[in-house]
């Protein structure tokens, strides 16, 4: 640093409350600090910190100028009460995709990663991915429209997609898949959503994509267990997923497969599955599987929930296969807690959605094949917010991005405003 001309040093008061733009040293980790104390006085932050009042003040300045933080008085008997700065999560919003091979969700949430508004339709992926963002771009703009949201508004869009996604941004070609998804994995989906915001109204902001089975998991862990740090997370449907958290931490692994228990091979069986190995729970535990299995006597099956139905009917060979789908899904299960030993597993889907018989058996085969230690400290229960559990993903994947110090300190500096409204379509959350 160069002194002035009688050798004084100047004032570095002004850098060390903005931080360097990018570099993540700024308002946006005080805000960072904010959000992971659920709220905080001056005098909070200034132990938190160790910074001087001086830095904190023009930090909490520039955070409420523009809207990340709001703040009230704490009551107290004696003195000047002190003041509690809060995340505005009423500030903005995020589009959340949910995108399955057949059915796509689309919501919208707030910063809190609360959904305000949802719907969904039935978009085919193999149509391609022309037709089916350009029908997903005309239903967020109507659902954007619909909810009076001012799009300026909307800081990030976050997308789960039915397949592994590369660092790249490209999804994986898988060998069985190439016909119905080949085109998929020959573009970044980022930039072809990215490329239909202007229609909306949104401006330049960050799209995250990932597998939404990670979504998934991400939506479980932040919405229904913030306070567990490892989870294992199975959506048991017509297909099969698995998303694992570890260390508060959604696995992702080297390209992207991590948690792919649905093609583990059972070289007793002599179910072909799909993927060219024998036996995957994917071709004898999902949906799908059971419709095989059924064979002529599946009739006019589509959907899990007609598989259920059949089920609460008393039809035995459904009941039957049921049990045995179970049984495979424990053993899968019973691995994976051997192996990553989490405090919690969620089984979601539509097949498991209030199936007592599927997911008993499941908890029964899982914890027979553990060690007594790790089944003492692992609890399997079903889901609680069920096929909303990739938008809720969603949105918290791209809250991630969104709320980056770094990111933030960026959007401060180029002006970016939240919004503070509180009308009532602004305040509007779905209750879960």
């Amino acid at each position: 640093m160069s002194a002035f001309a009688d050798g004084s040093q100047p004032s570095t008061r002004g850098r060390l409350a903005a931080g360097v733009p990018g570099r993540g040293d700024g308002p946006g980790a005080l805000l960072s600090l904010i959000r992971t104390m659920g709220g905080a006085t001056r005098r909070d932050l200034m132990r938190a910190t160790n910074l001087a009042r001086a830095t904190v003040d023009a930090r909490l300045d520039m955070l409420a100028s523009h809207g990340y933080v709001v703040h009230r008085e704490v009551p107290r008997a004696k003195g000047r009460p002190p003041q509690m700065f809060e995340f505005n999560e009423s500030g903005g919003y995020l589009l959340c995709i949910d995108m399955g091979s057949s059915h796509t969700r689309l919501g919208i949430a707030d910063l809190g990663g609360r959904l305000v508004a949802h719907t969904s339709a039935e978009l085919d992926l193999s149509m391609g991915p022309g037709v089916t963002l350009g029908k997903v771009g005309t239903l967020l703009r109507e659902l954007v429209r619909a909810e009076g949201i001012d799009p300026r508004y909307v800081l990030g869009v976050g997308v789960g997609v039915p397949g592994p996604v590369e660092l790249t941004g490209h999804m994986v070609r898988l060998p069985f898949d190439a016909t119905a998804l080949a085109p998929w994995t020959e573009m970044v989906i980022s930039q072809e959503i990215r490329a239909f915001l202007p229609a909306i109204g949104v401006g330049d902001v960050p799209v995250e994509v990932d597998k939404d089975a990670n979504n998934m998991a991400l939506g479980e862990w932040r919405t229904s267990w913030p306070e567990v740090r490892d989870l294992v997370v199975l959506k048991v449907g017509m297909t099969l997923t698995c998303g694992i958290v570890a260390n508060a931490e959604t696995v992702r692994g080297t390209i992207g497969m991590a948690g792919d228990l649905e093609h583990i091979p059972d070289g007793t069986s002599d179910v072909m599955c799909r993927c060219g190995q024998r036996g995957c729970a994917e071709a004898t535990a999902s949906g799908r599987g059971i419709v095989r299995l059924l064979g002529p006597a599946a009739g006019s099956i589509h959907t899990s929930r007609e598989l259920v139905a059949l089920q609460n009917a008393g039809r035995q060979d459904v009941i039957q296969l049921m049990r045995e789908a179970g049984r495979r899904l424990g053993v899968l299960i019973g691995t994976a807690i051997s192996t990553l030993n989490p405090q919690l597993v969620v089984i979601g889907g539509n097949l498991a959605e209030a199936n007592t018989l599927l997911l008993d058996e499941i908890r029964s085969v899982a914890m027979s094949r553990v060690h007594p230690l790790i089944a003492s400290s692992t609890t399997i229960i079903g889901s609680k917010i069920s096929d909303q559990a990739g938008l809720y993903g969603a949105a918290h994947l791209a809250l991630r991005a969104v709320l980056d110090p770094a990111s933030v300190d960026v959007g401060i500096s180029n002006g970016r405003t939240l919004s503070v409204d509180r009308s009532p379509a602004h305040r509007r959350v779905l209750a879960r």
